[in-house]
């Protein structure tokens, strides 16, 4: 095997143009777009052309001397001169050209694009200043100087960035925000005006100059230089990014008294040389570095030059296998071609395999196969192979598209002996993998079940389902999703109108997936089937099974979907409600009546349901039962006295009045509605003496405030008074007559300070001794016999 390399560009000299800009008239400046070219001569003269055949378009004299830089935005072109002019045209309108007169030899012209619109460039030459032109509302030219500096040799406008090139750097300006990034000029550079930089800004974001001996690359966007080398052994006269490589047309100065053409360069990311070509120019010997322009087509470059076009293509990778085949390097070729045509490729490596009978090769070969449209014979010697040599990554993955076909019996070896050696993951990889008309779907499935019935394997269960659907047997696939568990079971037999056959599984399968809202989906598919399968089944199925929660979601579901359908089954919705959502229970029993009273009241009774039970008993008539519960049970008694309100029975109010005054909340409900809903005299009259009650005194207050009573109230309130006053007073006055231990201490107290009364009470084991107003909260001086009794200061103090 030889160990020479294709080479990485091919080189065609351009004879389309017209020879006399070769001889006679030489080129000067270029631009090349994808439509057009425009070159610029020694002269003056403009020649636009085609980009791709550099078919003639127009030849006119434009200038009275060299054309020194051309720019086009795609629909307008400009062209700088020695002579001090700037022409302007449209490539569509070629009889329509405007000229600007600056007076002074220009170098470099740049439009500010697009041009129809901003009517706008950038110019600059020998006198060193960089000039914005535009027009004005008036349309008369204005003339800005953006720069001052020596002879501006370049100028590049794109994106909001203007660059451009005096002898000290080349300066990169940001137009809206004002940032400026400037490259310092080669330190071995002496004359800038002989050696002018070059630039690729093919890319919008990314920008590669080179200058002298010098190379940078500009991030746009961020004005930042990314990477730089400022010492190369090169002499740039052109320069050009190549894949992630840079492309350097290397000018060769004259040595030891020898003329050398020029050498076209490609350098890796590292900066070390991939490509050095020699460039077959005419007349080079009379050329130097600006003579060069590296122009970027579509595919390749165009290298122009005064004396001399030539074309450099790369190499496609085509065209390097195409190199290698011609030499019988089949392998190389080979392996550069997974990107080529399948078809080509194949052949290639077939063609390998019969120079040197490689079988670890060969494989390679083969695994490479796709969807391939090959000849009968080229199939038949596939087969020959299989027939004594095949394993699963040999086999393409996709059927040919011609009519001979490789046979199926070979796949099913494979996958056969996949299953008999248990090698289940690649087995369902390659079922995967491989189309399925290559093989016996059926028979391979009819193993897969053989296998199935002994072992459990999931990931062979899944593949199992998926064939039995492609075979349109969905019968064969519920008992594997059963074992599999998937919560997409009930789904599928809805899809498959499979519920009714496997109504007995459905137990089993409802909890599949037991989150909460996958039951409720569930549920939701019954329903949708409720015709094919009536509620009376399912709910007598779920009961069976002791799953009342299925039955009451099912039932909650449906009597809101067709109400019709559960009128049959309101005692099964009072159970459950009862059991799974009490906060509905009350509001079905006032609509419904469908179902049993006696059977509702017996299971509100076992679910403590009691607002509900008052309902069902005040319906039935037993109001008494229903006072009681709300009273003992409820303990709520508003709710107690609006009952006896809307049932308004005397009798309900005696007893209500009679079982409810031991219990202090409710003697105090009952006097803060005296007047309102309750008769005040009965209450009163009824209030137990020795029972404490919070808010007696407001209670009693507002009654007297807000009721018009008559005497007999005044008198029951004043007995209630007095009967509270008498017992305070009785205890107070058994403690003023004990007798207690005075210590010396508290008598010299009492006899230093007789115009104070001082009581000795006995609380919880600890006596306190102290002044009758700190004690009782107040000095009471009326008549002795009542400040014994305290009778008088009490009833002051609570009325």
């Amino acid at each position: 095997m030889s160990n020479e390399e294709p080479p990485y560009f091919r080189y065609k000299r351009v004879t389309s143009l017209p020879e006399r800009f070769f001889t006679t008239d030489p080129i000067s400046a270029s631009f090349l777009s994808e439509e057009y070219a425009i070159f610029g001569t020694h002269s003056g003269m403009l020649l636009i052309t085609t980009s791709t055949t550099f078919k003639t378009l127009k030849i006119f004299k434009g200038h009275t001397a060299s054309v020194l830089d051309i720019d086009f935005d795609g629909q307008t072109f400009a062209a700088a001169s020695m002579d001090g002019t700037i022409l302007i045209g449209d490539i569509n309108q070629l009889d329509n050209i405007t000229k600007y007169d600056f007076k002074r030899p220009l170098h470099a012209v740049s439009l500010q694009k697009p041009y129809s619109k901003t009517k706008s460039f950038y110019s600059g030459g020998k006198a060193g200043d960089l000039v914005y032109t535009t027009r004005n509302w008036l349309n008369q030219r204005t003339d800005e100087v953006l720069f001052r500096g020596n002879c501006i040799t370049m100028i590049k406008y794109g994106n909001d960035r203007l660059i451009w090139c005096d002898s000290a750097g080349i300066y990169l300006k940001n137009l809206s925000s004002g940032q400026l990034l400037k490259l310092k000029a080669p330190v071995e550079m002496e004359k800038s005006e002989l050696y002018w930089p070059k630039l690729d800004w093919s890319d919008d974001k990314a920008l590669t100059i080179g200058w002298f001996n010098s190379m940078w690359k500009i991030d746009v966007a961020e004005m930042k230089v990314t990477w730089s080398d400022t010492s190369t052994d090169y002499l740039i006269a052109s320069i050009a990014t190549y894949s992630d490589g840079i492309l350097i047309l290397n000018y060769t100065s004259k040595t030891d008294g020898e003329y050398y053409p020029p050498d076209l360069i490609l350098i890796d990311q590292n900066g070390d040389e991939i490509v050095n070509d020699e460039l077959p120019i005419r007349e080079y010997e009379n050329l130097n570095v600006n003579d060069y322009g590296l122009l970027r087509t579509q595919k390749s470059w165009l290298l122009i030059c005064p004396n001399d076009a030539v074309s450099i293509e790369p190499l496609w990778i085509g065209d390097r296998i195409n190199w290698y085949v011609q030499r019988e390097e089949f392998k190389k070729a080979w392996e550069l071609g997974e990107s080529m045509n399948p078809y080509q490729r194949l052949d290639i490596g077939l063609k390998e395999w019969k120079k040197n009978k490689d079988v670890e090769f060969f494989k390679k070969l083969l695994n490479g196969l796709n969807n391939l449209e090959y000849s009968n014979h080229l199939v038949n010697e596939l087969n020959v192979i299989y027939s004594k040599y095949v394993s699963a990554e040999m086999l393409p993955s996709k059927p040919y598209s011609g009519e001979k076909q490789i046979d199926p019996k070979y796949y099913d070896q494979v996958l056969n002996e996949l299953l008999y050696k248990q090698e289940y993951d690649q087995f369902v990889h390659y079922l995967h993998q491989w189309d399925h008309t290559l093989f016996s779907v059926g028979d391979i499935c009819s193993h897969m079940g053989d296998i199935l019935e002994s072992e459990d394997v999931p990931v062979l269960r899944d593949a199992y389902i998926s064939l039995s659907l492609e075979l349109e047997e969905p019968e064969n696939c519920v008992k594997h999703y059963i074992a599999l568990k998937d919560p997409q079971l009930l789904e599928f037999l809805d899809s498959h109108h499979l519920l009714d056959r496997h109504f007995q599984e459905l137990p089993l399968i409802i909890y599949f997936g037991v989150p909460p809202k996958k039951l409720e989906e569930n549920v939701e598919i019954l329903i949708n089937n409720v015709h094919e399968i009536l509620p009376q089944r399912i709910i007598k199925l779920f009961k069976d099974n002791q799953m009342d929660h299925v039955n009451y979601i099912y039932l909650n579901k449906l009597r809101k979907v067709d109400p019709l359908k559960v009128k049959d089954f309101e005692d099964e919705i009072v159970s459950l409600f009862a059991k799974f959502n009490k906060e509905e229970l009350f509001d079905f029993l006032q609509v419904h009546s469908k179902y049993s009273i006696e059977n509702a009241i017996r299971i509100c009774e076992n679910n403590q349901c009691y607002k509900e039970l008052v309902y069902l008993l005040s319906k039935v008539g037993e109001n008494k039962k229903a006072l009681i519960l709300i009273i003992d049970k409820m303990n709520d008694p508003g709710r107690a006295i609006e009952f006896v309100q809307s049932v308004n029975e005397k009798n309900l109010w005696d007893f209500l009045l009679d079982y409810s005054m031991n219990k202090p909340e409710f003697v105090k409900e009952l006097l803060m509605n005296v007047g309102k809903l309750v008769d005040p005299i009965p209450v009163v009259s009824r209030i137990p003496v020795n029972v404490k009650i919070d808010g007696l005194k407001g209670a009693l207050i507002d009654i007297t405030r807000n009721v018009t009573l008559d005497k007999k109230i005044y008198d029951l309130v004043m007995d209630i008074i007095s009967d509270e006053y008498m017992s305070i007073s009785e205890a107070l006055r058994k403690l003023k007559m004990m007798g207690y231990i005075v210590d010396k201490e508290e008598l010299e107290l009492v006899r230093s300070d007789m115009n104070h009364t001082y009581i000795k009470l006995r609380e919880e084991n600890t006596e306190k001794f102290g002044k009758e107003e700190d004690i009782l909260g107040a000095k009471w001086d009326g008549d002795l016999n009542n400040k014994m009794g305290h009778k008088s200061f009490l009833q002051y103090k609570i009325m």
